[in-house]
């Protein structure tokens, strides 16, 4: 992003185009406003719209510190605390590795903070909603805003070889 900016590329009408870990989010910050105006494509913005995302960035910050912003790490442990706490309700607390791997290899939640995931029972990869982001200035501070979402996104090089 520094040589982006530097560079003085955006003013000569590049458009910086890339994958979400290019801005994520406790980093812009530390990229000033040259950031402003580059788009990214990801599942997770802590800027997301969604109830249990606001929910899980304000608890966030409670803990961390008002200028703390969760990234993709964290919204990927918070999901996985999830998965393992429904494992455990559903079997009232007496583990068997057998039936929490049959429980885990179809497990699905509606209300993550990164919207709507599911483990594929196939391929045991994560199927989930990828974002289209710009970085704008929200509330004076820099933000990957969701502009368009492609939902539930499984592995694209499994969906097209059909390897597993």
């Amino acid at each position: 992003m520094k040589g982006f900016g530097e560079l003085g590329l955006a003013q000569a009408g590049i458009k910086l185009i890339g994958p979400g870990d290019i801005t994520t989010d406790e980093e812009l910050p530390n990229m000033g406003g040259r950031a402003a105006g580059v788009v990214t494509m990801f599942h997770y913005s802590a800027a997301g719209d969604r109830p249990a995302n606001k929910a899980f960035v304000a608890e966030y910050k409670k803990a961390y510190g008002p200028n703390a912003w969760p990234n993709f790490i964290s919204v990927g442990a918070w999901d996985a605390m999830q998965a393992i706490l429904d494992a455990v309700i559903q079997q009232k607390g007496k583990l068997d590795p057998d039936k929490t791997m049959a429980i885990l290899k179809g497990w699905k939640n509606p209300d993550s903070p990164r919207g709507p995931i599911s483990i594929d029972p196939e391929t045991r990869d994560i199927i989930q909603n990828e974002y289209v982001r710009e970085v704008r200035k929200v509330d004076g501070v820099l933000a990957n805003v969701e502009l368009e979402t492609i939902k539930a996104v499984k592995d694209p090089w499994k969906e097209i070889t059909g390897k597993k």
